[in-house]
């Protein structure tokens, strides 16, 4: 027989996130005395203490850590047989994070796709880079992650998913466009390159293979959105480096032309990341299962 209530498991992983008794009350529209109450009876029942209290913040021990990802899950499951009682359809919630490339590109297909096929399913999209994205999966913010390039987090698990290439790019008249051939080492000195800011797996590869090749990068301006790059170089601001999905439309018109870079190594893969504690839910297995059979379809 179980003991303790889903109130109780509730409120733990409100102060889990919180990391504060007030804070996690207020979200759970209760007492600060009923929370800390619920969080003592929890504790007491098992002879166990979740967190470790430093001053008026509480943090999470290792105890406290393991409860939490099994304890989402079993709230996850509550919430999907909730909505199962009363709608016969829904699932529950997810909250899926996407790196800025996946989200301007694959993402919202994905996401169509499974909206489709379960109709009653609600999907919660945040945008960030890689780096931004692995810390909120380490923190069980997110329920899964659409990542690009390597993620070497020890507490997440990833699957290949999506085989990505980069394009090194500039308008249509700039004058590494002209040359009409295959550039070289020598061709790129002294290039301005307008490029993702310091954190993106976009910038990581290019930096990366530009290193392989001996060619030094000099990033003249940051920039957080694809699109803003890509209007700027084909209004003729210097040189970049994108996903060859992004570049589609500008090729198309004649605005953009891909640069024959062939020295620089530039595709990466990406993948589906998750916390490796995280016990997926129907609607989270429903949902990597799409995104494959989107990518697949590409």
């Amino acid at each position: 027989m179980v003991h303790f209530s889903l109130k109780q498991l509730q409120v733990f992983l409100a102060i889990a996130e919180h990391q504060n008794v007030s804070r996690a009350a207020a979200e759970l529209a209760m007492s600060q005395s009923a929370a800390s109450a619920a969080l003592a009876e929890l504790e007491k029942m098992y002879d166990i203490q979740l967190f470790d209290r430093i001053g008026r913040k509480l943090a999470l021990n290792a105890a406290g850590q393991a409860l939490r990802a099994q304890g989402q899950a079993l709230l996850d499951q509550a919430g999907e047989l909730e909505a199962l009682l009363r709608t016969g359809l829904a699932l529950a919630p997810l909250t899926v994070g996407a790196t800025l490339t996946v989200a301007d590109y694959l993402a919202p297909r994905v996401i169509s796709d499974f909206a489709r096929a379960c109709p009653a399913a609600r999907v919660r999209l945040e945008v960030a880079n890689t780096s931004h994205l692995i810390e909120q999966l380490a923190n069980f913010e997110l329920d899964v992650g659409l990542l690009e390039g390597d993620c070497q987090h020890p507490d997440l698990v990833t699957r290949p998913w999506h085989r990505d290439e980069l394009a090194v790019f500039a308008a249509h008249d700039h004058p590494l466009a002209l040359l009409r051939r295959p550039l070289r080492p020598a061709d790129l000195a002294g290039a301005h390159w307008l490029l993702r800011e310091t954190g993106s797996s976009t910038r990581g590869v290019l930096e990366q293979a530009a290193r392989e090749a001996g060619i030094y990068v000099d990033c003249r301006l940051e920039l957080a959105s694809n699109a803003s790059i890509l209007q700027m170089i084909a209004a003729g601001n210097g040189i970049g480096c994108v996903s060859r999905l992004l570049l589609e439309d500008g090729l198309r018109d004649g605005r953009l032309a891909v640069l024959d870079t062939p020295f620089l190594r530039l595709s990466r893969n990406y993948c589906i990341a998750m916390h490796r504690r995280k016990m997926p839910s129907q609607s989270l297995e429903r949902f990597i299962a799409q995104c494959r059979q989107t990518a697949a379809g590409l």
